[in-house]
């Protein structure tokens, strides 16, 4: 719905496909929602949302499918899934058709290899809310052709969201380096610090929640999820917190979404929730300071961004700062990860990361490009001298 809003709103034709009609009324119900807003806000007139809704059109089959020039599938993540609808719906597309997945984690290779025509498809990963996120990560498998990338991001570009090309790895750039602070929030909470002074601590940094804010936000389910993926991907440094996995199986915790999740809702009300503390007993005498949550938090983020640096996902320190900042929204005065990396000092960086490698088990053994870096004086951006 949040997809077919973002065509319609643009001035394009747009169809939802869907298995039932009760599932297209949802995609309708949002994409009504979002047109709600704006003209709450005095964006738009009802003329105006009449006619964009009346652009989206619907169906339980591919009748129309042959004549569309992109199609994007958001389906649940699941892989088995993803690979039987694209693979079906190629069927119905033309030879140049553009297909892309929604996925913020899956392999864009694998879901590739179900396909006939594997040079047009890419990922196209959404950030949500859709009508408020500006970022698409673009996401280049393995045979996705150039004129695919170069297509997909003018569309982009087009809809007037900011694309990001990057490799397919997973959690791709921004869950990549995301989903470590949420864990390592995680971990945090599970060692006694508390919930809300750890929100707070974030939130003074300039993000624009915390890390358990964001984590009810998202919707615990789809962090969980995609952090197993990565725990999958990158083993033991990426190893999913067990009191994430007690309140994901067995408080069954949903978020906001839900009513309950590290907070409970009531309308605009929130409390902490007393179901959480159970999980959080172990170490419950251990105080974390203002400083100590940034570092844990904030650093693994670095080493992370510095790992994508060196292994190509992203083409450089700036296009991975203007990911984070877009799809983050991490605190543009401080010009992004990396940018706020330098600034401390990446010598100060690895010295930390050393320090809580001692303890922490790999979750900070230090990155070879960030510790190449600290070692030769460098930053993430050159500086004025190498510049010259």
């Amino acid at each position: 719905g949040g997809i077919a809003w973002l065509m319609s709103n643009r001035g394009l034709s747009v169809r939802m496909k869907d298995i039932s009609w009760d599932a297209i009324a949802l995609g309708y119900a949002q994409a009504g929602e979002y047109f709600a807003q704006l003209k709450k806000r005095r964006r738009m007139k009802q003329g105006q949302i009449d006619r964009a809704m009346n652009r989206i059109g619907a169906s339980v089959d591919y009748h129309g499918f042959a004549r569309v020039d992109l199609v994007v599938e958001a389906v649940v993540e699941n892989m088995e899934i993803k690979k039987q609808v694209l693979a079906e719906t190629e069927l119905h597309l033309s030879d140049s058709a553009l297909l892309c997945t929604n996925t913020s984690a899956l392999s864009i290779t694998e879901i590739a290899s179900a396909l006939q025509r594997p040079e047009n498809f890419c990922g196209m990963h959404f950030f949500n809310p859709v009508n408020r996120m500006p970022l698409v990560e673009i996401i280049r498998g393995k045979q996705t052709s150039e004129q695919t990338l170069a297509r997909a991001v003018a569309m982009v570009k087009a809809w007037g969201k900011s694309p990001v090309v990057v490799q397919d790895c997973p959690g791709f750039l921004v869950n990549r380096i995301l989903l470590p602070y949420m864990n390592e929030a995680a971990y945090l909470l599970q060692e006694g610090a508390d919930i809300e002074m750890v929100d707070k601590t974030i939130s003074s940094f300039g993000l624009p929640m915390g890390p358990f804010e964001l984590a009810d936000q998202v919707g615990i389910d789809v962090g969980y999820k995609v952090a197993k993926i990565l725990e999958e991907g990158f083993g033991k440094r990426m190893a999913v917190c067990p009191l994430l996995t007690a309140v994901y199986d067995d408080l069954q915790l949903l978020g906001k979404k839900g009513d309950a999740g590290f907070y409970k809702y009531d309308g605009k009300k929130r409390v902490v929730n007393p179901a959480i503390a159970q999980f959080a007993a172990v170490g419950k005498n251990r105080e974390h300071s203002a400083e100590d949550i940034i570092d844990r938090l904030l650093i693994v983020m670095v080493n992370e961004a510095a790992r994508c640096l060196q292994e190509g996902v992203v083409a450089s320190a700036g296009e991975l700062d203007f990911a984070m900042i877009m799809g983050t929204g991490f605190p543009p005065w401080r010009g992004g990860l990396c940018r706020w990396a330098d600034a401390v000092g990446l010598q100060t960086i690895v010295n930390k990361c050393e320090t809580l490698d001692a303890v922490i088990e790999e979750r900070y053994q230090v990155s070879p490009y960030l510790r190449e870096l600290a070692a030769t004086g460098r930053g993430f951006y050159p500086s004025q001298k190498e510049s010259l």
